[in-house]
């Protein structure tokens, strides 16, 4: 295929074609301070607490988020490999082997996953400037909510403020993103140095926390059952970058070498995360000391600073959160969206329209709808990326050699047009690859789509719908904390009618495993007790009753195990003190029944059953029980 033809094809344009000789300009710096850029961020600053809170050691917290990280770094590497050999982005690398048109499906299945993480990001950078500008300004932007959107103005204004400033490097494309990522990596650095030397200063020393042992040694809480908890935290530290590994060719195109990408890449990866992880458990420790209370969110401690360290703090912040956001979340369904139709579509374009759906999506909703389930589907369809993964690396290592044709890939019936441009293999080890995952994506889809046709048609009993963010609780923390109080006070009350021998094996298990707990454990449960009544408090000055499914999931087969996360929902109001009452509302694809829980404030008993038969009434949702089976 001649240049003329090329340029005449219909799956090309200038965006989407090999990089030139003049083009490929990023140096081994570019890549590592792409990384550093990525990595100093708020979620990776927040990783170690979540490992620290399930019973690690500081040192076992940071060897598992180094060890995630020097994982996901080899498919890095392979993948990026193709973009820095023949300068193509992932978009038309995927063509490969998934055919001409066929690329289009994760094409768009990678655009979807970052338009969504795209306008998240964007929220929580605009969150970021309205927390930390009320600080300075005494709480000027607090206001009523916007009736049609569900946030005040000052809210809306810092969103939009964010929203725009990322516009600028939509238009001017990948090299001002290198630009950024460039010149704010060492001020990055530079902050953290600061924060640690901070930190340390005022507390006297690194604080209690750094010496806390492990709770899996003998003798401790959690003793014997370290690798139980190792593996899955390992999955979660190799997933927390897993998606961006699909799209690096869309940055690696432009190496100026394979040596360029790869030492910058294994620079700027796994040794920056690791480091971020032992300065967020440096600092954190020394707030215990400083503050009387561990705090890991940054936003909450730069809002502790005082003058010219807010001002500071809101810079960094801000500057953090767009650099992922643009790095990770903007150049990809860029370029997934102009190889969607790559003669009327061009990066800028895509760039636009990610940040347009972003906007439209008004993503604060998002992330308070159904308590968070789509936040939750977001993080679970990006896991489903990872065969798409796997399918390009066995095609191009495995079958090719690495070895392609780049004319090819931009031939309407030429090598890869496989039957029709589709090539059925690669849609078939898809959909084997995802299959097996759909369990996993959190509260089952069919009930979310049973719940929200229960609301419509109680819209005139339940007035005005409002949601209610749950991201601020630990709902699955909450309810095995709740079951562990439940155990210890009957261990306490009944002992002697539990050392009895009539008890089932489950109720042995439960009551041996609350036996093995220690003090400490026992008053952390009791800590999330108060965090629920305080939770509820708050629900309930914005909501007269709280309206969720009875259970994430429809019922399970019987003489199965049930399901850990059955009581997910009805917990809270059983921790909170709060009465409770579940009705049918309608039937899953399979024919069984699924429940609506009404949670009502305390004392609310009798108004909460009066609306439970009116929405019962309404809703007519009964099962008919068979009188013989």
């Amino acid at each position: 295929m001649n240049d003329t033809a090329l340029a005449a094809s219909a799956l090309h344009n200038a965006d989407l074609a090999p990089t030139t000789a003049a083009q490929r300009t990023w140096t081994w710096y570019h890549y590592a301070a792409l990384w550093v850029g990525m990595v100093m961020c708020i979620p990776s600053y927040t990783l170690a607490a979540g490992l620290i809170d399930q019973g690690m050691s500081p040192w076992q917290a940071v060897g598992t988020v180094l060890l995630g990280n020097l994982i996901v770094l080899a498919p890095m590497l392979l993948i990026g490999h193709a973009g820095a050999k023949y300068g193509i982005p992932y978009a038309v690398l995927v063509r490969s082997s998934f055919g001409t048109v066929g690329a289009r499906l994760p094409a768009l299945l990678r655009a979807i996953v970052a338009c969504g993480w795209y306008g998240i990001q964007t929220w929580f950078g605009g969150l970021a400037i309205y927390s930390l500008v009320n600080i300075l300004t005494g709480n000027a932007l607090h206001a009523e909510p916007i009736a049609a959107l569900g946030i005040n103005a000052g809210q809306l204004a810092c969103f939009l403020l964010f929203w725009a400033l990322q516009l600028y490097f939509v238009v001017h494309g990948t090299e001002s993103i290198r630009w950024l990522e460039s010149w704010s990596a060492p001020i990055k650095i530079v902050m953290c140095l600061f924060l640690v030397w901070w930190a340390v200063d005022r507390a006297g020393g690194f604080g209690t926390m750094m010496h806390t042992p492990s709770q899996f040694v003998a003798g401790a809480a959690k003793e014997g059952r370290f690798w139980s908890v190792f593996w899955p935290s390992l999955t979660a530290m190799v997933g927390f970058w897993a998606t961006l590994a699909l799209n690096i060719p869309d940055f690696t195109r432009f190496a100026r070498s394979q040596k360029d990408q790869v030492l910058g890449q294994a620079i700027g990866l796994p040794l920056p995360m690791g480091l971020l992880a032992l300065m967020s458990v440096v600092v954190t420790s020394a707030t215990v000391v400083i503050y009387g209370k561990a705090i890991w969110d940054p936003v909450d401690l730069s809002g502790r600073f005082t003058g010219v360290g807010v001002g500071v703090a809101l810079f960094i912040l801000t500057l953090d959160t767009m650099c992922v956001n643009l790095a990770a979340n903007l150049v990809g369904p860029a370029y997934d969206f102009a190889s969607l139709a790559p003669r009327r579509i061009s990066y800028t374009t895509g760039g636009l329209i990610t940040a347009g759906i972003a906007l439209l999506a008004m993503p604060w909703k998002i992330l308070e709808s159904t308590n968070g389930y789509i936040f939750t589907w977001l993080i679970g369809y990006s896991a489903l990326l990872g065969p798409v993964a796997g399918i390009m690396l066995v095609d191009y290592y495995f079958l090719r050699g690495t070895r392609l044709d780049v004319a090819q890939l931009f031939a309407e019936r030429g090598e890869y047009a496989y039957r029709n441009g589709w090539n059925p293999a690669a849609v078939i080890a898809l959909l084997c690859g995802v299959l097996p995952n759909l369990h996993q994506l959190g509260c089952d889809p069919a009930v979310i789509g049973v719940f929200e046709n229960a609301l419509d048609t109680l819209r005139r009993e339940l007035g005005e719908r409002r949601t209610v963010g749950f991201a601020d609780y630990p709902l699955e923390r909450a309810r095995r904390a709740g079951f562990f109080l439940m155990e210890a006070e009957m261990l306490h009350t009944y002992a002697e009618d539990l050392a009895a021998d009539a008890l089932s094996p489950r109720l042995r298990g439960l009551l041996d495993w609350a036996r093995g707990r220690s003090a400490a454990d026992y008053v952390a449960a009791d800590r999330l007790l108060d965090a629920s009544v305080l939770k509820a408090r708050r629900v309930f000055a914005e909501v007269d009753v709280l309206v969720t499914p009875t259970t994430p999931h429809g019922a399970f087969a019987f003489g199965a195990g049930e399901p850990a996360d059955t009581a997910q929902f009805t917990a809270f109001a059983n921790l909170a003190g709060c009465p409770a009452v579940s009705i049918p509302m309608g039937r899953l694809p399979d024919g069984l029944p699924v429940g609506l829980q009404f949670i009502g404030p305390p004392g609310s008993d009798l108004r909460l059953l009066e609306l439970a038969e009116v929405c019962a009434a309404t809703l007519d949702a009964a099962p008919e029980y068979p009188v013989a089976l």
